[in-house]
């Protein structure tokens, strides 16, 4: 009788070769190594090991040679052992393992409800749009599988320190802080711009890397790029205080009458978001997925639909996929229902 038993390989995180001179079964090796299948490869020498192996090892870069796994590594003596009894250990993947492949991303919507940044003319407050900003980017994150996790609650202003500390207790792959920008001593200036800082230099470190990965989607989207676009500031306490490679951006001046006029408006905060999602995903490795893509609004919904988007209550994509209860909820909450 035969019998063939199918272990799909996305369900395994790794297989481990083991090697023993001793005689023993294979119910013991599978206890004292707790894998969870192991495989009799049978008894084989140290030539026909290595001939074996070196082709993997070498592509692998696990060791220099596999003269190294059988002397050293193993402490198998080359002039000392003859035959070796070879088993392969199987070990499936568990939800820890799983989780740790997840992409986590930390959204900090810079001040709160109680800081008074604002236009000159007062039609424009800052904290109100980091917090859109906030939400716009989470969701756009999340379709992409990333788990997002935010500094504060809509109503809440937290510390420099505490959004550092959820950050880090989140063990986040990149942290990024929104915000608007101002320049002068009041009224209108003309400063303008998006700009990304970071804590320092070089150019070859993680945090600058996803800053230019962000800044090629934000000229890509024909987006107002300040200077070089990138700039460093060690004193943004939450820029040298995070684990994670951490960006802060400013989106615009609030200060420029022109600028505010585009930070406003619903569309264009769309075109940020998306941006800044895009760029984040390349920056992870994660390639960015438009859902809904090459879907039409239908004839009947257009008016309603371009309606809804202007005002930012739909984000513009996904016409006619089916809407969530988190989705529903925002929408009421956009709509100040709730």
């Amino acid at each position: 009788m035969k019998q063939i038993i199918t272990i799909p390989i996305e369900t395994i995180e790794e297989v481990q070769l083991y090697l023993t001179t001793e005689k023993t079964t294979l119910k013991k090796i599978k206890e004292e190594t707790q894998a969870d299948f192991v495989i009799n490869g049978g008894r084989m020498d140290l030539e026909r090991l290595q001939e074996s192996l070196s082709g993997i090892l070498s592509e692998t870069s696990l060791v220099a040679s596999t003269e190294e796994v059988v002397s050293e590594q193993s402490s198998f003596a080359k002039d000392k052992v003859e035959k070796l009894h070879s088993v392969l250990l199987i070990r499936r993947k568990t939800e820890e393992a799983e989780e740790r492949k997840i992409k986590t991303v930390c959204l900090d919507p810079g001040h709160g409800p109680d800081t008074v940044n604002e236009s000159p003319d007062g039609s424009f407050k800052e904290s109100e749009f980091t917090w859109d900003m906030y939400e716009r980017i989470r969701s756009l994150l999340e379709r992409q599988g990333i788990r997002v996790v935010g500094t504060r609650t809509k109503y809440e202003k937290p510390s420099l320190n505490d959004r550092c500390r959820i950050s880090n207790e989140a063990n986040a792959d990149f942290f990024l802080s929104i915000h608007s920008n101002a320049a002068g001593a009041g009224g209108w200036n003309e400063a303008r711009g998006l700009i990304i800082f970071t804590s320092s230099g070089p150019d070859t470190a993680p945090r600058n890397l996803a800053a230019k990965d962000i800044l090629k989607w934000m000229r890509e989207a024909s987006v107002w790029i300040r200077g070089s676009g990138l700039a460093y500031n060690p004193d943004f306490y939450v820029l040298s205080h995070t684990n994670a490679p951490a960006n802060l951006i400013e989106y615009g001046f609030h200060t420029n009458q022109e600028e505010t006029a585009l930070l406003k408006d619903f569309a264009y905060r769309n075109v940020l978001a998306r941006a800044t999602a895009k760029g984040i995903c390349d920056f992870l490795g994660i390639p960015y997925t438009e859902e809904g893509e090459g879907q039409a609004v239908s004839s009947w919904a257009k008016e309603a639909w371009d309606k809804a988007v202007a005002k930012g209550i739909l984000d513009g994509t996904r016409p006619k996929d089916p809407l969530t209860r988190e989705e529903y909820a925002v929408t009421l909450d956009r709509l100040q229902l709730i």
